[in-house]
């Protein structure tokens, strides 16, 4: 985005990608950013994932919590999605018969989402 515009931005990582049109850098923006999906694997956590990559493409000193804000902000208009209930289904994770506190599913989420990216920029890994 080469302007400054009114309103909202909803980032759709994945859809930018899969169409080429480039990174908005949405965290330059003084705008309410949200996280979005146009429908290309309706998966927000793997939205997430995707946005968190870009975002450290971009710019390395970012944490998730930039992108988790984005996904928090879509609370404003979607107000029922905060009683949204998500179950996280890995092989490698034993159930422990209980259902974690929002605020440690948030901690999982955050945990999963930088342990599992390794961006490859410039020749350094970075984690």
């Amino acid at each position: 985005l080469d302007r400054q515009l009114k309103g909202r931005i909803v980032h759709n990582a994945r859809s930018n990608m899969n169409n080429a049109v480039g990174y908005a850098k949405p965290s330059t923006k003084t705008n309410t950013v949200l996280l979005g999906t146009d429908g290309i694997g309706a998966d927000m956590v793997e939205e997430a994932r995707l946005a968190y990559a870009r975002l450290r493409e971009f710019d390395v000193t970012q944490n998730p919590d930039t992108v988790w804000s984005w996904l928090e902000n879509g609370h404003e208009i979607f107000p029922d999605a905060k009683n949204d209930r998500v179950t996280f289904n890995y092989d490698f994770a034993d159930s422990l018969g209980i259902q974690p506190s929002p605020q440690i599913c948030r901690l999982l989420t955050l945990r999963l989402m930088v342990k599992r990216f390794s961006q490859i920029v410039n020749q350094r890994v970075l984690t």
